[in-house]
């Protein structure tokens, strides 16, 4: 399935026709009232991290992988996440993509395709700032998911990530203090929100104006 569809999604990360950054916005949790908490925003002090958007054809149709992280009472333990992590100080983010994912799902990445990267994503929460790779793999990878920090794993179609009806929206959630609505993707019943929605949303807006552009 290496089409022209992957091609020219290469050709437009290649290309720096991203970012969507002020689009993939809309996906951030709105502070509805009360007061949002005041983290750091110096972000040239954040650690750097990466995490890998691996796609993979599967009954004619392009998937990837996303992870429930283990409950070990992280800040972002439990939640919904693209496989990666904290990059290491001799490698870069690419290597990183690649080594957090075959550690955490098991992943073969030798054979995959670098087509790009997304917009640099910061999480002030955890004070990382991300980079989000996009890859290809020619088959469906063997996974083989590591139990310490994967509690579960799930397979994403394209066909999910830009259907508007997997796009929700959580009213009036409580959070320290303060009141948010959260904007967020359901995939199979699962809550996808935060940083990993805002950089799969702007995934979605590339491929949304590329199917235009193959139309046109």
């Amino acid at each position: 399935m290496k089409n022209t569809f992957i091609k020219t999604l290469k050709n437009t990360l290649s290309a720096a026709l991203s970012p969507c950054q002020i689009s993939r916005d809309s996906m951030k949790p709105k502070l509805v009232s009360g007061i949002g908490q005041n983290f750091a925003r110096d972000f040239n002090k954040f650690n750097q991290a990466s995490v890998l958007i691996a796609l993979y054809p599967d009954h004619n149709t392009l998937f990837f992988p996303l992870i429930e992280r283990t409950a070990d009472r992280s800040i972002h333990s439990g939640q919904i996440s693209l496989p990666g992590g904290k990059m290491n100080p001799d490698e870069n983010e690419i290597e990183c993509a690649l080594r957090e994912t075959h550690e955490e799902l098991g992943i073969d990445c030798t054979g995959l395709e670098i087509l790009g990267r997304l917009s640099l994503t910061p999480i002030t929460p955890s004070q990382f700032m991300v980079v989000p790779v996009v890859g290809y793999l020619d088959n469906k990878p063997n996974f083989n998911p590591c139990p310490q920090e994967v509690k579960n794993f799930f397979n994403v179609s394209l066909e999910e990530l830009t259907d508007p009806k997997n796009i929700k929206t959580l009213n009036h959630i409580p959070y320290q203090g303060a009141v948010y609505d959260i904007p967020h993707f359901d995939f199979q019943g699962k809550v996808v929100w935060g940083a990993t929605a805002m950089i799969l949303y702007e995934l979605l807006i590339i491929i949304k104006n590329q199917l235009i552009r193959l139309d046109a």
